[in-house]
Parts: C-alpha cells; sequence; structure tokens
C-alpha cells in the first residue's frame, strides 16, 4: 500500500503563481500544470505534486494553490478541506459509480458550492484514523466556481445523472459502531460501540 506520496488520476490546471514565490509575488497570475500525485503527511493538508508547463515540477503544493478556472475566486486552505489528513498512509480510489457525478458541497463558511467529482483519498494504519466517529475520507471535487476542493461524505449531497435534484441537508447521525463478528465485548455478537 501506498505511503506519503500516491498517484492520483492525473488532471491538467493551473497554479496560482504566488505560491511559486512563497507569496511574494505572483499574485493575479497563472502557471498551466498538470498534478500527478497527493502527498498526506499526518497532522498537515492534503498537498499535491504538480509539473508546469515549463517543466518545473513543484511538491507539496496545497489545494488552494490550484485552480481550473483563472477567474476562480480565493478561498482560504481551511474553506477548500476540512479535515487534516489522518494518516502518513493513504490510498486513491475512483469509485466507478461516483465517476463525473455532481454534487452540491456544503463548505466551512456555509455556502453551497456545485461541483464534479474527480476521485476520493482515503486513510488507513492509523488506529485512532480507524474508529468509526472519527475516521473521514475526503472526495475530490472541481467546483464550478474554478477551485478544488476536498470533503467529507457529511459535507456533501449527491446529485441525480441531470444533476439537478437536491432535496436539503440530512439530519442522520455518525456512526459510532465499529462492526465486527469477531473482536465480540460484553456478549455484544454484532457491534463495539466507541464512547464519546
Amino acid at each position: 500500500m501506498a505511503e506519503l506520496n500516491v498517484d492520483i488520476p492525473y488532471f491538467s490546471c493551473y497554479m496560482r503563481k504566488e505560491f511559486l514565490y512563497n507569496l511574494t509575488k505572483g499574485h493575479g497570475e497563472f502557471e498551466p500544470c498538470v498534478v500527478f500525485a497527493v502527498c498526506s503527511i499526518e497532522g498537515r493538508a492534503l498537498l499535491f505534486h504538480v509539473l508546469l508547463k515549463n517543466g518545473a515540477q513543484y511538491a507539496r503544493v496545497p489545494l488552494h494553490a490550484i485552480v481550473h478556472k483563472k477567474e476562480a475566486p480565493k478561498f482560504e486552505l481551511d474553506e477548500l478541506q476540512t479535515y487534516d489528513c489522518m494518516s502518513y498512509d493513504a490510498v486513491i480510489t475512483e469509485f466507478d459509480y461516483l465517476e463525473n457525478m455532481r454534487a452540491v458541497v456544503f463548505m466551512k463558511g456555509g455556502q453551497e458550492e456545485r461541483g464534479r467529482y474527480m476521485f476520493t483519498v482515503d486513510w488507513y494504519g492509523n488506529v485512532p484514523s480507524e474508529a468509526p466517529d472519527i475516521h473521514k475520507n475526503c472526495h475530490i471535487f472541481a467546483l464550478d466556481n474554478g477551485c478544488y476542493a476536498a470533503q467529507p461524505n457529511n459535507r456533501i449531497i449527491w446529485l441525480d445523472p441531470d444533476g439537478d435534484t437536491i432535496i436539503g441537508r440530512r439530519d442522520y447521525h455518525i456512526n459510532r459502531q465499529d462492526w465486527t463478528v469477531e473482536n465480540i465485548e460484553n456478549g455484544n455478537k454484532s457491534k463495539r460501540t466507541y464512547e464519546d
């Protein structure tokens, strides 16, 4: 399984040029690039590996540094990604059923953004991140506004194939059970429950 650096389905976009100059200049300018991998460092934001059209390669680029439209609004990193990486061990999955599916993403600031699903990042190997009420994966979206977002299940409402139908946010609760058929505690033969 992958550790630290993981290949992703590569995609073409733009890198905000100020991130090439440690935020000191280049604001409002862009460099064409291809994003081809992620870097997962436990306790840090998901980071990306980028190859610029001019041949320069940058590692560990944050999500708010890349856009697929030059007119994309500027968001803070914590608005585009809600949780830090859960582990150094990550896996990338392109779910066939979700391929190019559209969704409404509920951003940290409360606004709703629509976008197209790209792939999913999930973590393993870190015992606390395996607890059902702590674990978070993140789905990567190309938002219609030109930004990219990395959001967990509870901040997404998937749309019908036409991309129009949305009923609203659900009031479902987080699963707090760890389902097992072998590691049985207290005579319970179906689940273990984690305390708050």
